[in-house]
């Protein structure tokens, strides 16, 4: 069993990139999505160009990175607007909101190829039976914004810790001491972590089943120190 960490100059760096992303694209499906919450993800050029398509109800929250660009509209309909400082993470990211009756329209209206958020750290652990669990992290100067992290779901109890100490210790080695995340599925693992909830931007988005019924988890950006 090994834990290694690499970085964009080191042999299957990109390759790694894929198998984690892959893996904790499984794990997210196993969490359903609130049926009463509308959702969307447009590109900017779409929803710039005709917001109201993309708005079908008057209580909303938009997630984008492209804060400057939409405010001016989104403020003269109603929203307002909660800046995230993330520094390793993506320029232009906010939340707007907009209250109202009726159900909720969440939408995300992200860059995902902007390059500040390219991957920059990458943990592979991994046994003999292959992908054990592994973290995806952009980094600017003393900040890190991690971006994935997932064990496989046969993984032993206390995988996700572990594997969250070795993320921590290697960022500290580096000189990283802070480090931002959004999560749909896992506040509870990183508040455990020693993270704080800075955000909390949509209650009961998603849900895994438990034993007396779904467990609700909401989208949340959170910040901590290593």
């Amino acid at each position: 069993m090994t834990i290694r960490t690499l970085t964009p100059a080191d042999p299957g760096f990109a390759a790694g990139c894929e198998s984690v992303a892959m893996l904790f694209g499984r794990r997210e499906a196993e969490f359903a999505f609130n049926p009463a919450i509308g959702r969307a993800s447009p590109a900017f050029g779409d929803f710039a160009a005709d917001p109201a398509r993309f708005l079908p109800t008057e209580a909303a929250v938009i997630l984008t990175t492209w804060a400057d660009d939409l405010r001016p509209s989104l403020v003269r309909s109603g929203f307002t607007q909660e800046v995230i400082p993330w520094p390793a993470g993506p320029d232009g990211s906010s939340i707007f909101r907009r209250g109202g009756a009726g159900p909720l329209t969440y939408l995300e209206i992200v860059n995902e190829d902007d390059p500040k958020i390219a991957p920059a750290h990458l943990i592979l652990w991994q046994d003999r039976a292959g992908l054990v669990g592994g973290t995806i992290t952009a980094i600017t100067g003393d900040a890190a914004w991690l971006a994935v992290m997932v064990v496989r779901p046969d993984a032993a109890p206390g995988s996700g810790t572990r594997l969250w100490q070795a993320f921590a210790a290697d960022l500290a080695a580096r000189g990283i001491r802070r480090i931002d995340l959004g999560t749909q599925t896992a506040e509870a693992f990183y508040r455990r972590q020693g993270l704080t909830t800075t955000t909390r931007a949509v209650r009961a988005l998603r849900s895994r089943p438990g034993p007396k019924g779904p467990i609700w988890n909401d989208l949340v950006m959170m910040t901590g120190t290593v």
